[in-house]
């Protein structure tokens, strides 16, 4: 079976898993079920090689690949098929908005209605009825997080502002994962249960999943939910939403809010029936999990990918990443970790889009924790010890052994020659110097070879220091404590940051071997299509332009261009005049057309230097300018032409404009236009 044979074998299975009905064109039934995926059908030119229905409507293409050809560059081939459709085709909307590449082992999904819409990695196909759903709404989940506000509600402190803000910026660049480091202490459970009310408030949130270490967090974290007042409402969030802690491995439709351990959403991914409540009682994120083997996961239709919208994981510096990393990575969902010391692990999951870092340190300044200092407090039991009888004898023989070191320690001391003091002799025989003051005859050992030494000649010492002098040398070594401590944390910033760059070169190393093998397989198709395409031969005697007929020519550029310039009033300058000799018209066209879009958004100081290092850098306008500016165009000509009883309405037949004349006659705008100028209409001059 050859590779692309076997990859659809594959996919067949997906879809079919997902709730798809797969048919082949011959024997196509558009009324057998909900999603239809029809093989090879045809389209203008070509074929697609699996059509999606939805209702008898076409919904979506999927570009089937073999299992080693790379999926980065697929999409502009599968967003050719999704425009190349034949007329007679029922669509619910053209282009088709779902957009699949797949090998079988790797599928990446788009949804063309997104804003910057682009493909993204999923675990599998969506079932029919999810796309059903998302055609019948208004806009998609994307483009609501674009309309995310800043939240600036009295119940939030500032840093808890500050961590909604940067999430909701990450989320309307589109990030599939961020990370919110908070101190402990500063409220990181309750930042959460705010931004997960605007998110399903604002953006539409079908379902948000919550997962915690353990059980215990879980049931506080319901708590939370439970006890939040919504800002704009003044109800509970509970009132106005469900949430459920699960203690069972069935999740509620109705729910907007799952909070779980990853233990038993694993459990539920299984298709097991039951889980023990006490497997959650314990963290099985530390500890032996980290040997374990990264926990295999399979398709269940009972829990698609689409179930969640958002991943919360609380505590997420846990060695999660490479046991459960699957379970995360199974829902098309965005994952938000949250954790107040996180690794370097941590950092690269979540691909090192920290949104918000507000260590300890910083809580304290802020004054919203207190710093702490360690102090050690003296008792008797603590100095001298306490008696249990049933350890009397215990207690002996460790009294026993304690005083046969002191003798040994005594023993090295007197042969080596140093100094004996109550103190040293502690310390040299590992006991407390309370324990040699309590014992008679090893106090009055000690005292006596004490005093032998002071009566012996002392040889000259170095001064002891002084008090002051002992706190400066004390200060002193704070101060170098703290530098180090500063240094050894810049250290660790900068091997976290290594690691993440780590992760992404492995990503960019994996990257280039795709895009090796896909620019070996446009090779192998730029020479099919140069071999089909027949090449104009080369001109014997090629147009020569005198330097006398060049010099001849006017300076400045087209009139078309001089018109732009004069209407933009920017004079053009002997640069400015050779510069746009130098490039094709139309270079020189975008690059005012890129000027304009600059005016339009921001002040530009210098126009005439703008312009110049837009047609130097050869600058274009963004995607979607000149559509704008041409449908400017249109609506100033339409309104003019409409006051002069030529036109009565328009529409878009196939993608092209076209106006109705008074005679009920469909005709396109660009065969209008010539006929009506705009600039004879606003002139009041109409040629018939």
């Amino acid at each position: 079976m050859k590779p692309e044979e076997q990859a659809r074998q594959k996919i067949d299975q997906l879809l079919t898993a997902a709730g798809w009905v797969i048919q082949d064109y011959e024997q196509v039934n558009l009324g057998a079920g909900l999603g239809i995926a029809v093989r090879e059908y045809p389209l203008k030119s070509g074929y697609a090689d699996y059509l999606l229905f939805i209702n008898r409507k076409a919904v979506g293409v999927l570009e089937a690949k073999p299992a080693e050809f790379a999926l980065s560059g697929v999409e502009i081939q599968s967003d050719k098929y999704s425009f190349n459709l034949p007329k007679t085709l029922p669509c619910h909307q053209k282009p088709l908005p779902f957009i699949y590449e797949s090998t079988g082992t790797e599928t990446f999904f788009r949804d063309s209605r997104d804003p910057d819409s682009r493909s993204r990695r999923v675990f599998t196909f969506h079932k029919p009825e999810t796309l059903q759903e998302w055609l019948g709404k208004s806009d998609t989940l994307r483009g609501l997080l674009q309309l995310l506000p800043t939240i600036e509600t009295e119940d939030l402190r500032d840093c808890q502002k500050e961590a909604i803000t940067g999430l909701f910026n990450s989320l309307k660049e589109n990030h599939p994962r961020a990370l919110i480091q908070m101190s402990t202490g500063v409220g990181k459970t309750y930042t959460a249960v705010s931004f997960i009310y605007w998110l399903i408030k604002l953006a539409g949130a079908k379902r948000i999943l919550f997962l915690v270490d353990r059980k215990n967090l879980g049931e506080q974290t319901q708590k939370e939910f439970q006890q939040y007042v919504t800002p704009n409402d003044g109800r509970k969030f509970t009132e106005l939403y469900n949430v459920q802690l699960l203690t069972s491995n069935t999740i509620d439709p109705v729910n907007k809010v799952c909070i779980t351990t990853i233990q038993r959403l694993y459990s539920m991914l299984r298709g097991e029936a039951e889980f023990e409540a006490e497997n959650e009682e314990a963290s099985q994120f530390d500890g032996e999990e980290e040997n374990q083997q990264p926990k295999d996961v399979v398709y269940n239709p009972k829990i698609p990918i689409e179930t969640f919208d958002f991943i919360i994981t609380d505590e997420c510096h846990r060695s999660i990443y490479n046991v459960w990393r699957q379970v995360l990575e199974y829902f098309d969902a965005f994952i938000i970790g949250l954790t107040a010391t996180p690794s370097l692990q941590t950092f690269g999951f979540f691909d090192q889009n920290l949104v918000i870092e507000y260590p300890h340190e910083r809580a304290v300044a802020d004054g919203v924790n207190v710093g702490y200092e360690v102090y050690r407090i003296r008792t008797q039991i603590t100095e001298q010890g306490s008696k249990i009888e049933a350890l009397q004898e215990a207690a002996a023989h460790k009294a026993k052994e304690s005083a046969e070191r002191v003798e040994k320690a005594l023993e090295r001391m007197i042969k080596q020659g140093q100094v004996i003091s109550f103190q040293s002799v502690a310390q040299t025989a590992n006991v407390s110097t309370a324990y040699l003051y309590k014992q008679e005859d090893l106090r009055s050992r000690i005292e006596t070879l004490r005093d032998q030494q002071k009566q012996r000649p002392k040889s000259k010492q170095a001064p002891l220091a002084s008090d002051n002098s002992k706190s400066v040398i004390i200060s002193t070594l704070r101060e170098e404590n703290k530098k180090l401590r500063a240094e050894i944390d810049g250290l660790r910033r900068i091997n976290e940051g290594l690691a993440g760059r780590v992760y992404h070169l492995q990503g960019a190393d994996d990257l280039a071997e795709r895009f090796k093998v896909e620019n070996v397989e446009l090779k192998k198709q730029l020479d099919e299509c140069r071999s089909q395409t027949p090449f104009a031969p080369p001109q014997d005697n090629p147009k020569v332009t005198s330097i006398d007929k060049k010099r001849s020519k006017k300076t400045g550029g087209s009139d078309s261009v001089k018109s732009e310039l004069d209407a933009l009033k920017i004079k053009i300058s002997t640069t400015l005049s050779k510069l746009i000799e130098q490039v094709p018209e139309e270079t020189v066209l975008k690059a005012i057309n890129t000027l304009k879009e600059a005016l339009s958004t921001t002040k530009v100081r210098n126009p005439a230097g703008f312009l110049a290092e837009a047609i130097r850098n050869t600058w274009i306008p963004n995607e979607g300018y000149e559509e704008k500016v041409g449908l400017d165009i249109f609506n100033e000509w339409f309104r003019l032409a409409q006051s002069k009883k030529l036109v009565l309405a328009s529409t878009k037949i196939e993608g092209v404009l076209h106006v109705c004349t008074p005679e009920g006659e469909w005709i396109p705008f660009e065969e209008m236009v010539s006929k009506y100028p705009l600039e004879n209409l606003k002139t009041k001059r109409v040629d018939s």
